[in-house]
């Protein structure tokens, strides 16, 4: 339903979950019902609240969400309800004035701090609308709200974003005056004092009543208040309510129209039959008893039709709050209301009249006619028809809300738990109580309480059954998951064993080559150390110019024998072609010790030099004489 607030020469449109809640909510000083059952109201001064802070939030996911709201906020596509003579002159951006598209502002500032790696399906950035009340802003005679550019407002609002999210992270702050009423589009990057990108961490349903409240407090200065938390009122695109008030003149002009009355209808007997006059009294009743009813359900009918269009009119009425003429609108809608009056009530005094008839034709002993038991069953069963999809879509919020919490969206969470869920609940307890007051109401909430206990349980086991299933499928992942790491422990171990056998077999095998290495170097020595012996044995015996150890180790180098002296009385010799060394001590050259054996053939070898030297110079002595 709708409401009136505001100063006295502003209306407020406020949309109310339940029709009941608005008169027990507002104070008013009077309130008179008109016959067409339309309550209107006469507000006190009490009543006229203050102003309200508005700020909204919506998520930017994806590239084409972002560069759809950079074309929106910049213009640059088209926009039915912005005037575009005032877009260049009043519309003004703070922060972007490049005015690069929301993705890349998004993708820039994250690259600059976020060091995890983000997600595809993350919230990049998100949208915040910040306005006030329509009535709030000053306007002029033609209702143009007045320039706010450079003003207290707009500053506090970009301070306020800025101290709470961080200067940085508010990346976008655009003001549009194009519209009727003024307001701000922020795009805010969320960014934790950790340095994540956390939407679900800065804007979750406790934070964002958290930011209604602070919002409220930083814009009070400005003689704004924060609207009723927990509130039942719902969001209305821009669109939609200037396309309602461009329609409303429009429409009034048909709803304010009278419903046309039509008289009761005499119904005629037929003629007295001479006979079987007892079955003709049966007939005629049921006739008339039916054309009764039938012109009671046309007069209610008549009745609901004239009460909605009159509803309707004074709606529409209210709707166009901006119009300079809602005054005049209203003024008629009560001459309208007026007229409808006599009509409707002059259609209820038959209608009743009609009743009346009925209830004394009962009340003498007839029977209730089954026309009339048709039809109180009827209504009952649609009464009841209505109670069933109120509660059915309770649950379906509640479904909903438990989807949107699954997928991280707690600002839907918090619209359908704290808004939706409690308005639906609203108009059901009234659809209750009505059909509860009836009998066969009472027999059909039972019935519809034991069908519904009936799908709960049915939804429980499938939950349940969906759950096992669930569990055995993890049970069974976790089994395989466990063989998966035992086969690959059984592999791992395997492959080890095989590796330590592989290892010990080349081991094995390098030890097995080693030895035969060094039988082979020492069958090599000792074959070496056989051919130095015999060389050195056949150089000392058969050599006779070898007098000192000088021209023995040079006959050794002509023999293919290299010897060292690598210390006093120490002698090295090895085959040239070879790295084995053999000290002298080790080698017994013809079954003699080498040391001792050289000695003897020096000795040997410098006497018989001496004596073909004495013998030469006998010779010459012998000679010269």
């Amino acid at each position: 339903m709708w409401g009136l607030s505001g100063a006295s020469r502003s209306i407020a449109i406020t949309h109310y979950g339940n029709f009941g809640d608005r008169f027990a909510s507002l104070p008013f000083s009077k309130i008179a019902v008109c016959p067409v059952g339309l309550p209107f109201f006469f507000p006190t001064a009490q009543s006229f609240a203050m102003s309200q802070a508005i700020i909204r939030v919506a998520k930017i996911k994806t590239q084409g969400q972002a560069q759809g709201k950079t074309k929106h906020n910049y213009r640059l596509m088209e926009t039915p309800n912005a005037d575009s003579e005032r877009t260049a002159t009043f519309n003004q951006e703070l922060v972007n004035t490049g005015q690069l598209d929301y993705w890349s502002l998004a993708e820039q500032r994250i690259g600059e701090v976020v060091k995890r790696k983000v997600r595809d399906d993350q919230v990049r950035a998100m949208e915040l609308v910040l306005t006030a009340s329509p009535e709030w802003f000053k306007r002029d005679q033609d209702g143009q709200a007045e320039d706010m550019r450079g003003g207290k407002w707009v500053e506090d609002n970009l301070n306020f974003l800025q101290q709470k999210y961080g200067g940085k992270n508010v990346v976008s702050f655009t003001l549009h005056q194009d519209e009727k009423t003024p307001h701000i589009h922020a795009v805010v990057i969320p960014i934790t004092d950790k340095n994540r990108l956390s939407a679900d961490t800065l804007f979750n349903p406790k934070t964002l009543n958290q930011l209604q409240t602070e919002y409220a407090q930083a814009m009070r200065v400005h003689g704004l208040e924060r609207g009723i938390e927990g509130s039942r009122r719902h969001h209305r695109d821009m669109k939609q309510v200037y396309g309602r008030q461009e329609h409303a003149a429009a429409e009034l002009s048909t709803l304010a129209e009278p419903v046309a009355t039509v008289p009761a209808q005499a119904v005629q007997l037929g003629k007295v039959p001479l006979l079987d006059r007892e079955a003709w009294r049966e007939q005629e009743q049921g006739r008339i008893n039916a054309e009764l009813v039938r012109q009671v359900q046309e007069a209610n009918q008549r009745t609901e039709q004239a009460n909605q269009r009159a509803q309707e009119a004074i709606l529409r009425a209210i709707a166009s709050a901006e119009a300079q003429t809602r005054s005049e609108v209203l003024e008629r809608q009560l001459h309208v209301s007026e007229g409808l009056k006599q009509g409707n009530f002059d259609k209820a005094q038959a209608a009743q009249g009609r009743v009346n008839t009925v209830s004394m034709r009962l009340a003498g002993g007839e029977s209730v006619p089954v026309s009339f038991l048709d039809r109180g069953n009827r209504l009952l069963d649609e009464a009841s028809e209505r109670v069933r999809a109120g509660r059915e879509q309770v649950a379906k919020l509640h479904e909903q809300a438990a989807q949107a919490e699954r997928e991280g969206d707690y600002g839907l969470v918090a619209e359908i738990r704290y808004g939706k869920v409690p308005e639906q609940e609203a108009k059901n307890t009234p659809l209750e109580a009505d059909l509860s007051r009836f009998a066969g109401g009472r027999i059909r909430l039972v019935e519809l309480d034991d069908q519904q206990a009936r799908q709960e349980a049915e939804r429980i086991r499938a939950a349940a059954e969906q759950a096992e299933q669930v569990r055995l499928a993890r049970l069974a992942e976790q089994q395989a998951r466990v063989e998966q790491k035992r086969l690959a422990r059984l592999a791992e171990q395997q492959a080890r064993e095989a590796q330590t056998r592989l290892a010990e077999q080349q081991a094995a095998e390098k030890a097995r080559q080693e030895v035969l290495n060094r039988e082979d170097a020492a069958k090599q020595r000792e074959q070496e150390h056989a051919r130095i012996e015999h060389t050195v044995g056949r150089l000392l015996t058969e050599y006779p110019h070898i007098y000192d150890l000088e021209t023995f180790t040079n006959a050794a180098q002509r023999a293919g024998i290299t010897v060292q002296h690598p210390e006093r009385n120490q002698l090295v010799l090895r085959l040239v072609d070879s790295a084995h060394e053999f000290r002298h001590q080790e080698l017994k050259p013809n079954g003699q010790e080498f040391g001792p054996l050289l000695n003897t053939q020096v000795r040997a070898n410098n006497e018989r030099w001496e004596q073909d030297q004495a013998r030469g110079r006998s010779n010459d002595r012998e000679m010269g004489d």
